[in-house]
Parts: structure tokens; C-alpha cells; sequence
């Protein structure tokens, strides 16, 4: 499925998208994430609540835009120059791709530093880096129509209303593609990853979701396994958010003890269970299913 245009759905049936400010629009060169950050404002990863809400959606929402330069690490095997003809196409600015002990080839597509520091100094892309870690074990990060990062599959992405944020990939694929054939796009997905050990959580992307008008309801595509969607239901309570959210969780029928999967699918007794997250996140107002069927249904009728 990757690299494949998703079913187009009646113009009619799409809701208007609505670029948030600065998407859309060239970045100022002098723009620092930095500046918008500040030392300790976001908490050790696992721990809840968190500091920065604020901060992690202010740089969000100024780079997740069409013009942001982007930088590809690891840019010259077969993959890598497939995927980044599949971003570009999409109508990411990839400026240039890294690869150790290499230069432009015949076959890229983009220009190739030896490090990301010369491909920096050549393109101008960053001049000070405030960073934001999104996975390991990511698919990436995508808002349809104007930037994408990563692999998700075209099939599966159409502009929408629907803000979406998964551990696994490949069944929020699946999630996505079939609310896609509904016409039901995506207005953003960030996919965090299913490692134990990891940067950005479900918990930490709720200021994002709340204050992007284009989100109108949020998909949560989680699994069993650590504490991610007792924080995130948590924090829904904490921060009182307003929009539809529809929890979908696997591995309810995982044993206790058993790695599956992802590398934090993993229980132990009722702790990062199927039912202990289903409980808190029901407890906090989301809508749990347990079935992509039911979460399709549910959204659509």
C-alpha cells in the first residue's frame, strides 16, 4: 500500500480544511524552537503530568507546515529514496538527505551530506536546534496535504476532521484507510510508537489536538502494556477536553508476562492491562471499542 493514492472521497463530503497560522507559509529563518521551550518544561517520559503542554503544540503547529525544511538521515538505500519520493510528492520540502561517507548520487533525489551538520551548513535548514522526540518505532507524522514525515501510507491519508495518534502502525493503517473510505480524513497523525522507552505521549499532544480547528475528533489506537493510556486518560480528566475521543486497544486477549509485538506490549498482572486502560480511559469520558468495526460504526453513524 505504500506510495498508493487513497480513494478519493466526494468533494462534498470533506470538511474544509482551515491552515492553522504559519502552515502553508514560508518560516521565518530566525524561528527557534528554543525559543519556545524552556529547560525542564518537559517532563521525564512516564511521568504524569507533565510541564510544556503549551510549548510542545505552540512548535507543533509552526512546524508541521508546507514550507519547513527537512532533513533526511540515512538517505541513500532503496527504501530511503523510495520514501522520499513518496514525502516530496506528498508536498514535503525535503532540502537534503544524510548519509555517512557519501555524496550525491545519480539515483537521489536530493542533494547528499556526510553529515547532518554539512547538510545544515549547505541548506540552512536549522540554526539552533530545541528538539522534539517522536518515537522510536514511528511511522512518522502527517498532515495530509501539507506535510508529511515518515512512511504512512498514502492510501491511508486523505485531508479531515479526525486527529489521529497511535503506538502501532500498521493497525492504525488499517484504522485510518477504513475511516478514509468513509470519508473521513485525518487533520493531523502522529504516530509515538509502541517502545517503553520513548519522547512524545499520547498525554503530551492534547493541548495540539485541542487547539487545532481542524481537529474535530481524535482517534487514539493504542495497546496494552506500561501506563501511556492511564496517563492520557488522566489527563483527559485534567485538562478537560472537549472533543470525541475514540480509544481503540489491543491485545485484549494478550497472557500476562508475554511480550507481543512492540517492545511495551508487555503486562504484568492487572497493571498496563486491557482492562485496567479500558476502565480509566471509559472513567474519563472516551468512547472505548473493541473492534476497528465498532470504532468505524461509531464514528460514521
Amino acid at each position: 500500500g505504500h506510495g498508493q493514492t487513497a480513494p478519493a472521497s466526494p468533494a462534498d463530503d470533506r470538511p474544509a480544511y482551515r491552515p492553522q497560522p504559519g502552515r502553508g507559509e514560508r518560516p521565518t529563518a530566525g524561528f527557534l524552537a528554543t525559543d519556545l521551550v524552556t529547560p525542564g518544561s518537559l517532563a521525564c517520559p512516564g511521568r504524569y503530568p507533565y510541564t510544556g503542554w503549551t510549548d510542545l503544540a505552540m512548535i507543533l503547529n509552526d512546524l508541521l507546515s508546507a514550507d519547513t525544511p527537512v532533513i533526511v538521515q540515512g538517505a541513500t538505500g532503496h527504501t530511503a529514496r523510495h520514501h522520499i519520493t513518496v514525502m516530496k510528492q506528498h508536498g514535503t520540502r525535503i532540502v537534503a538527505g544524510v548519509s555517512p561517507g557519501r555524496s550525491t548520487g545519480p539515483n537521489d533525489e536530493v542533494d547528499i551530506y556526510p553529515s547532518c551538520a554539512g547538510a545544515v551548513d549547505a541548506t540552512g535548514a536549522v540554526t539552533e536546534l530545541g528538539a522534539i522526540w517522536v518515537g522510536p518505532s514511528t511511522p512518522g507524522i502527517v498532515v495530509p496535504g501539507i506535510i508529511k514525515l515518515g512512511f504512512m501510507p498514502e492510501i491511508a491519508l486523505a485531508r479531515g476532521s479526525v486527529g489521529v495518534m497511535s503506538k502501532s502502525g500498521t493497525l492504525a493503517y488499517e484504522v485510518c484507510y477504513r475511516l478514509v473510505c468513509e470519508g473521513l480524513g485525518q487533520s493531523s497523525w502522529i504516530g509515538v510508537g509502541g517502545d517503553p522507552v520513548k519522547g512524545t505521549r499520547f498525554a503530551e499532544l492534547l493541548d495540539y489536538f485541542t487547539t487545532d480547528s481542524n481537529t474535530e475528533s481524535v482517534v487514539v489506537v493504542g495497546e496494552i502494556g506500561g501506563a501511556e493510556e492511564e496517563e492520557l486518560a488522566a489527563a483527559l480528566n485534567d485538562r478537560a477536553f472537549d472533543k470525541p475521543c475514540h480509544c481503540l486497544i489491543a491485545g485484549a486477549t494478550a497472557p500476562s508476562g508475554k511480550t507481543l509485538g512492540h517492545a511495551g506490549a508487555l503486562v504484568h498482572g492487572p497493571h498496563g492491562s486491557f482492562s485496567a486502560k479500558a476502565a480509566a480511559l471509559a472513567g474519563a469520558g472516551a468512547a472505548v471499542h473493541h473492534n476497528i468495526e465498532n470504532l468505524i460504526e461509531a464514528m460514521t453513524s
